[in-house]
């Protein structure tokens, strides 16, 4: 990993999302770290500091339910103070209210990322 390269969490579930950001990650030169299930975003958020950018879907697996705030408090009672982007095409409001910066539409998240980036 290069000393100034930024690193991005994305929690997201769906392999075509993930796939196109990693292209992206390719391009502009940022390490991705990718968590598909509720088990791996909860590995991947025991230690937040490394991160500049967290993407967190609302929900994951078949289900569709909002089933990702324990992993967005955990982020938050851990002390991340960078952009935690609530990436769901239904679940962004609640997401924003419990503590993600903002939300945007899974169409937007590479237009986001290089926005912040």
């Amino acid at each position: 990993m290069e000393k100034n390269k930024k690193i991005i969490l994305l929690i997201e579930d769906n392999k075509l999302i993930i796939d196109l950001v990693v292209i992206v990650s390719e391009d502009e030169n940022f390490e991705l770290i990718s968590a598909r299930t509720l088990k791996e975003a909860e590995v991947a958020t025991e230690d937040v500091s490394p991160y500049d950018l967290i993407f967190l879907d609302g929900s994951l697996g078949v289900n569709t339910e909002l089933n990702t705030l324990p992993i967005l408090a955990k982020i938050k009672s851990k002390g991340f103070d960078k952009p935690i982007i609530g990436i769901s095409n239904s679940h962004n409001d609640k997401l924003v209210r419990a503590g993600a910066t903002h939300g945007v539409s899974k169409d937007r998240i590479i237009n986001e990322i290089l926005k912040i980036l």
